[in-house]
């Protein structure tokens, strides 16, 4: 903006005199409110003497009457018409802009007990040469700033009234201790009370303020939208600026967990049964999490992992691996083995086969105790012995036993298939089968009466004088027949077998097997 020498001389008569800022610190304070012409593709000094440049069209607009049309701007929310009459409308009643600079300096008057560093009071700098103004903005036009950030409206406005309102609004925040940002801001708000600036004939209008910077959305990180946003590690899309509500396209959205991770997105996390690390980046995730293998004594494909046949126990997926484990089960009963995985083989006098199992009891099968063998008898498999009668030994072994039972030989006096014994003929008594023999005797039965001999077994002969024949059995009374008396012979008398020669008779008689012998003669 290139002001008249007719204005310069009204800014320096209505400018406060006060100390000096630097250029450079003017610079930067007009560059936190958004002063710059970086982004203008048209400069003030392009444009004819019958025209006057617009920052916001970014062209120059003919004068009316050598005079620019009163213009509007928006600043920080409160709207601005300069170049024209301006009353401040604080409410119901428009007030004047000297009547409202007025009050706002009395109000801030009130805080000049609070020292404001030289460095940071503008009043100085503002009530120097217009040309001091005019080279600072010149200097800003190298910065980059969004337009909706600009502070257009120094282009345009009365100096002296941009002096006594931005003077007024750091007065303001100087009281309440802020950063030179907020001063800034405060002032170009100016008051609380105030809330548009109109020219007279435009102060039924209404005017929308200029936007500003859309923040950008959510899972995305920037300074703002028109600046660029860019996706927040773990999401995937992207931001772009649009001239309608919300003032973005597109969206930055969660991406899922990789393989090998879980958690709820984009707080990942390595997931059960896996090992290492997960983290979020730009588009997505940095994993080294890897599949920890089945722990010792299990098997499957990890992560899901179970027990060998054979063991007991249970596996599950855990942080950092597994947990839980895997334990060998012992051979069962009436068997023999390190484990039932390694192998059970049936105890001696067993059979049966083991095989691992992976349901409980982690086997199948069993071993059955072996009947005693033949010839034997007993408890198997410790409690077999030869049967009664047999002599020997039984002894388990691997799938059955190893028997030496043999018959035991019949006692004296009996007679038989061993162990069937039974006493002899002309014997009396009972033999048994036991183990390891037999109980009981066989015992000679005497020869019967009217015989003699050693026993009925050894024979036995009727006595002399007696007839018949004594034999032997094996039933009582262990022998069959008799032997009977013979009647004396001719010649004798008496009572068998006593005989003796008759009277008339001499000689003898003499009982013998079967009879007599007689010499008995007449006399």
């Amino acid at each position: 903006m290139v002001m008249s020498a007719r204005a310069a001389q009204r800014a320096r008569r209505r400018a406060p005199r006060a100390c000096w800022c630097s250029p450079a610190v003017l610079a930067a304070v007009l560059l936190l409110a958004g002063a710059s012409h970086a982004q203008q593709d048209l400069g003030s000094g392009d444009c004819g003497e019958d025209s006057v440049y617009d920052p916001y069209t970014q062209d120059c607009r003919p004068m009316a009457n050598g005079t620019a049309e009163p213009h509007i701007a928006a600043v920080g929310g409160t709207i601005v018409i300069a170049g024209a009459d301006v009353v401040v409308r604080t409410g119901s009643e428009p007030v004047s802009i000297t009547a409202f600079i007025a009050q706002t300096v009395a109000n801030i008057a009130a805080e000049g007990s609070r020292a404001l560093a030289a460095e940071r009071s503008l009043s100085a700098a503002l009530a120097q040469e217009v040309s001091v103004l005019q080279g600072v903005l010149a200097q800003e036009t190298s910065r980059a700033l969004a337009r909706e950030d600009q502070l257009l409206a120094l282009q345009d406005l009365d100096l002296a009234n941009v002096t006594a309102l931005i003077n007024a609004g750091l007065a303001l925040e100087f009281s309440r201790a802020a950063s030179v940002e907020a001063s800034l801001a405060a002032a170009m708000l100016l008051a609380s009370t105030a809330s548009n600036f109109l020219t007279k004939a435009d102060a039924a209008q209404t005017y929308t303020p200029l936007p500003t910077a859309v923040a950008c959305p959510a899972n995305s990180t920037g300074p703002n939208v028109p600046s660029g946003c860019v996706c927040m590690p773990g999401y995937a899309g992207e931001v772009f600026y649009s001239s309608t509500p919300p003032y973005y396209a597109g969206s930055c959205t969660v991406v899922p967990c990789p393989t090998g991770t879980g958690g709820v997105p984009p707080s990942c996390g390595c997931a059960d049964g896996y090992a290492g690390a997960v983290s979020a980046v730009t588009g997505g995730y940095s994993s080294s999490c890897a599949v920890v293998a089945c722990p010792a004594n299990a098997e499957g494909t990890a992560p899901l992992c179970a027990c060998k046949a054979g063991y007991a126990g249970t596996v599950a997926p855990a942080p950092g691996g597994y947990s839980g484990s895997c334990s060998a089960v012992p051979c069962p009963a009436n068997s023999a083995g390190a484990s039932v995985a390694a192998g059970c083989t049936c105890n001696s006098g067993y059979t049966g086969t083991i095989f691992p199992s992976t349901a409980s009891p982690y086997y199948t099968g069993a071993c059955a105790a072996v009947p005693c063998p033949a010839s034997s008898s007993g408890t198997p498999p410790a409690g077999c012995a030869c049967a009664a009668g047999l002599v020997g030994s039984v002894t388990p072994a691997a799938g059955g036993y190893i028997s030496t039972c043999t018959p035991a030989a019949c006692p004296s006096g009996s007679v038989g298939t061993a162990p069937a014994c039974t006493c002899d003929k002309g014997y009396s008594g009972t033999i048994t089968p036991v183990a390891g023999g037999y109980s009981g005797t066989c015992s000679e039965v005497a020869c019967p009466a009217f015989s003699a001999g050693a026993s009925i077994a050894a024979g036995c002969t009727c006595n002399g004088g007696y007839t018949g024949a004594i034999t032997a059995t094996a039933t009582s009374p262990y022998y069959g027949g008799s032997c009977q008396p013979v009647a004396c012979p001719a010649g004798t008398t008496g009572a068998a077998p006593s005989c003796a020669c008759a009277a008339g008779y001499t000689g003898t008689v003499t009982a013998i097997a079967g009879g007599y012998s007689s010499t008995c003669t007449a006399v």
